[in-house]
């Protein structure tokens, strides 16, 4: 139904990252905030996508703000790539979702939920600032699984009516190649950190051959995917069957994140 070379040869025809991306990114690294601004506000779509994540209501500004000088001077850069690379996931998100049954609006209301919770996470345990952009690049495999199933939707229906394996397994299982696979080889192609690219395959794979700085930071970010995809639109969508949660993997932090990301309350 879907093979590995489908998957890479789908992979090899995204778009490189545009100039506008690459070029605030590489004015950041050099703290040149008013090239950064000028090369946003050059690209409306850019923009205004950038305006629409700082404005939401956990960055806690009581006033709108529009001054991409300041948008990047409160970011700084690690936060600034975080946005960027989910900036660069929605312009490949498809006009009309078949096999999930989302629109755009619900998608990128997915990945704002995944950045505002994965921050508070990162802050309340002091991670590096370097993981920031983890949370949000599955989302990419998200868009993927839904172009290449697109021509199999009724195969695929099929096999997972009559059996309880999620997405990630059927890929799996016909490519080779884990949704983490899939998120790591586009990561590469954007240029995002190596040590980023671990946490997700120690999150979601749960190989045990790479060693990452802490266990509990990829603890984190599967349990925190799981939440997030078996909320509202996402859980309708049937994307809370997109990978394998593992319960036993999260139980020690479990706790912890409920009391971190407000679980109840």
């Amino acid at each position: 139904m879907v093979t590995k070379q489908d998957i890479l040869s789908y992979i090899d025809k995204i778009p490189p990252i545009p100039d506008s991306v690459r070029g605030c990114v590489n004015a950041l690294k050099s703290d040149d905030l008013t090239k950064a601004a000028q090369i946003a506000s050059n690209d409306d779509a850019l923009g205004k996508y950038l305006i629409s994540i700082v404005n939401r209501a956990s960055f806690g500004f009581s006033t709108r703000i529009t001054d991409f000088s300041q948008i990047f001077g409160i970011l700084g850069l690690d936060s600034a790539k975080q946005i960027l690379t989910s900036y660069l996931i929605s312009i490949l998100a498809p006009k009309k979702w078949e096999v999930f049954e989302i629109n755009n609006r619900d998608f990128n209301n997915y990945q704002a939920c995944l950045i505002d919770n994965w921050n508070l996470i990162i802050d309340q345990k002091k991670y590096s600032d370097k993981y920031r952009t983890a949370s949000i690049l599955l989302g990419s495999s998200i868009i993927v699984s839904e172009e290449l199933f697109k021509a199999h939707k009724k195969d695929l229906d099929i096999l997972l009516s009559t059996s309880s394996l999620s997405y990630d397994k059927v890929l799996s299982r016909l490519s080779g190649l884990s949704l983490a696979d899939i998120a790591i080889i586009i990561g590469r192609d954007w240029d995002v950190d190596n040590e980023v690219l671990e946490v997700l395959k120690v999150a979601f794979d749960k190989t045990t051959d790479i060693e990452i700085e802490d266990i509990n930071i990829a603890k984190f970010l599967h349990l925190l995917t799981f939440y997030e995809l078996s909320k509202g639109k996402m859980l309708e969508s049937g994307l809370n069957n997109f990978i394998d949660f593992d319960i036993d993997f999260v139980s020690d932090i479990y706790e912890d994140f409920n009391t971190i990301v407000g679980v109840g309350s």
